[in-house]
Formats: C-alpha cells, sequence, structure tokens
C-alpha cells in the first residue's frame, strides 16, 4: 500500500511535526508544498521552527531539508503509518 501528501496531511495519527517530516521525506521542501499538501500555514510556522530547533531540518537556499537524523525519523513514522493503514484499510 502507499501514501499521497494529501493522505499524510489529513490523518489524525500524526501531530504537525511528524505530518512535516514525513511530508518532507515524500518530497515536500517549500511551504508551498505543505500548503498543497493540505497543511495550514501556521501549523507549517510553528512546527518548523521546532523541528529546525530539535537539529532534524534545516533551512538551505529557501528550502528545508531534513538532516540525516530527520530522515532516519521520517523514515519509521512513514513505515509506522503505511502500517496503520494497512491495519485500518485506510487513514
Amino acid at each position: 500500500m502507499s501514501l499521497n501528501m494529501h493522505e499524510v496531511a489529513r490523518t489524525k495519527l500524526l501531530t504537525g511535526p511528524s505530518k512535516i517530516l514525513v511530508l518532507m521525506y515524500m518530497g515536500a521542501k517549500r511551504k508551498v508544498d505543505f500548503i498543497k499538501a493540505g497543511l495550514g500555514a501556521s501549523t507549517i510556522y510553528y512546527n518548523m521552527l521546532f523541528l529546525v530547533e530539535a537539529g532534524l531540518v534545516v533551512k538551505k537556499n529557501g528550502e528545508y531539508v531534513l538532516t540525516e537524523k530527520g530522515v532516519m525519523l521520517a523514515k519509521a513514522l512513514l513505515e509506522c503509518l503505511l502500517k496503520a493503514k494497512d491495519i485500518l484499510g485506510g487513514l
């Protein structure tokens, strides 16, 4: 089974920071990418500050990039979300 960015943004199984990490792992890099996926601007701003402070994300040339630690966490979250989708039959 697979997921699209809209499913990740709408799921109630993840918190804001977790959604952002998974969306970044799926290819989102700019604020507009997150908004197109379905996240609100304030959710993006507040949680991106938290993720940068936690060392999971850095901003380079106007784009947000996952750090090595961020990639590992995002991958684990995506795997859990895929397993949850299999168990529940959807999100």
